[in-house]
């Protein structure tokens, strides 16, 4: 993610360094992937849009604490559309989400 926030704070530079103020301008790290995550779901078809909210919720889970965490899914937890999203094993949170 880090890497991703300095190569969008690179491109938005105003001169020829980087400076802390460019990454600045670019939100931080949660900002810039903020920024390109929202960029990518407008380009995305009404149809699409809705598919990626159902495995984004499928992906996410809330500890006992009311964390948000990663859950893990298989490719065909994640395509099937008929699935209620947030009807999950319990016991699989933590880690990151995979696709199988």
């Amino acid at each position: 993610m880090l890497s991703h926030a300095l190569d969008q704070a690179w491109r938005s530079r105003a001169g020829e360094v980087l400076t802390p103020a460019d990454y600045e301008r670019t939100g931080g790290t949660e900002g810039a992937v903020a920024g390109s995550a929202q960029r990518a779901y407008g380009h995305l078809t009404p149809g699409q849009q809705k598919a990626a909210r159902r495995v984004f919720t499928r992906l996410t889970a809330t500890s006992p604490d009311g964390a948000d965490t990663a859950d893990r899914a298989t490719r065909a937890e994640l395509t099937q559309g008929n699935r209620d999203p947030r009807r999950r094993p319990h016991g699989a949170a933590g880690g990151c989400g995979s696709l199988g």
